[in-house]
Parts: C-alpha cells; structure tokens; sequence
C-alpha cells in the first residue's frame, strides 16, 4: 500500500473513486488500481455480471518467480482490458 500511496500521491483518491448512484465508492485504501476499476466500470457497461480473476495458482505461474508471474498477469489483464473496450465501443 504505501508504495501505491508512493507513486500516486495525493492523486489517489481521486483516481481510484468511483461515484454511482449518489454514493462515493472510496477505493483508495485498497489494493487497487485505476486500471482495475477502468476494467470493473468497462464490464459493467456491457452488462458483464460474472466472475474475473487472475488465476495466480496456476502451476504455470506459480514456478515463476514473483515478478515475471506478476508481469505475465498484468499482460492477460491488459488483453482482457483491450477486449472490453473493444466490446464497449
């Protein structure tokens, strides 16, 4: 947390909240990323209700260390990010 408190700076409250339905969603505090919460409101916007989730208990992934798993998920995320779009659009 601090490191995204860190880079972000005072910044992160207003990156990482979301207003809906005359509440305020306050996400700062947690392990999130506007990149996350672009995808949620993405999925959401085309009506997506079901589960997604990065599957960090793949044998696959967890042989690898740390930072190439995390790096191989970030580019599945990515790819997941650019299919919604394209979906959205």
């Amino acid at each position: 947390m601090r490191d995204l408190f860190a880079s972000d700076g005072a910044a992160r409250f207003d990156a990482t909240s979301v207003q809906a339905l005359d509440l305020l969603y306050d996400f700062s505090r947690q392990r999130v990323t506007r990149e996350t919460l672009d995808l949620l409101q993405s999925l959401a916007k085309i009506g997506y209700d079901g589960p997604i989730a990065a599957e960090p208990f793949r044998p696959d992934l967890r042989n690898l260390p740390r930072d190439e798993a995390m790096e191989k998920v970030s580019a599945a995320m990515k790819k997941a990010f650019a299919l919604v779009d394209a979906e959205g659009a």
